[in-house]
């Protein structure tokens, strides 16, 4: 049996940015009577699962400090898929966050995170872990992979989870990786590695916590 000491250090380090950089997508504003619409179209030929990637939220910045997030989406696999939606200001930074959850008979039975990135991001990201991608997040948001807990609430609408997620994307390592919409950007997929059996009891207890915390205040 694995010491909880190991576990969580595979817990704090166990998000791996893949080889998967994905073909170039590009992006639009366009215009409207109401504000803006803007679109993200881009090539998805698989996921590791072989799963649709949902609870998809797209958080853009204008240049005013104005910030959007819209959710949820979800695409399919196998072909280009395109996100749009309409906001009242002209973004000038965007990133695109989904899960890919898992499915015990097929694929690798793991979660893995898409991400919409700057092109520079996602070249330099292949192969490393996620903790190294996104180092000045690995002992808050990410810690014990609690990224995907805290992201799940913040697609159910929890205004803390939100915030946290705004401050990652505004001013914490996701404003690297932030691409300017109107332009091109690639995709990331990203592992998640729950040490077996006792990992998972450690993710189970730490996303109770949150939970429960959220709840307190």
């Amino acid at each position: 049996m694995q010491s909880p000491k190991y576990i969580v250090l595979v817990l704090v380090a166990g998000l791996l940015a893949s080889g998967t950089a994905g073909a170039m997508n590009v992006s639009s504003v366009v215009a409207t009577a109401s504000g803006f619409e803007a679109s993200y179209t881009f090539d998805l030929p698989f996921t590791l699962n072989g799963n649709d990637v949902t609870s998809i939220m797209i958080l853009e910045a204008g240049a005013g400090g104005e910030v959007s997030m819209g959710f949820p989406f979800s695409v399919a696999p196998g072909g280009t898929s395109t996100l749009a939606h309409n906001l009242g200001f002209f973004p000038t930074s965007a990133l695109i966050v989904g899960l890919e959850l898992p499915d015990p008979n097929v694929g690798d039975g793991k979660t893995h995170i898409v991400m919409m990135v700057d092109r520079g991001f996602a070249a330099s990201s292949i192969g490393l872990r996620f903790s190294e991608a996104f180092p000045n997040s690995r002992h808050s948001l990410f810690i014990a992979n609690l990224f995907i807990a805290n992201f799940l609430l913040a697609v159910d609408g929890d205004a803390a989870a939100q915030q946290e997620l705004e401050d990652f994307f505004l001013t914490g390592d996701g404003a690297a990786a932030a691409f300017t919409p109107g332009g091109y950007f690639r995709h990331i997929i990203s592992t998640v590695i729950v040490p077996e059996p006792a990992g998972l009891g450690l993710w189970a207890s730490g996303l109770a916590a949150l939970v429960l915390l959220r709840r307190r205040a």
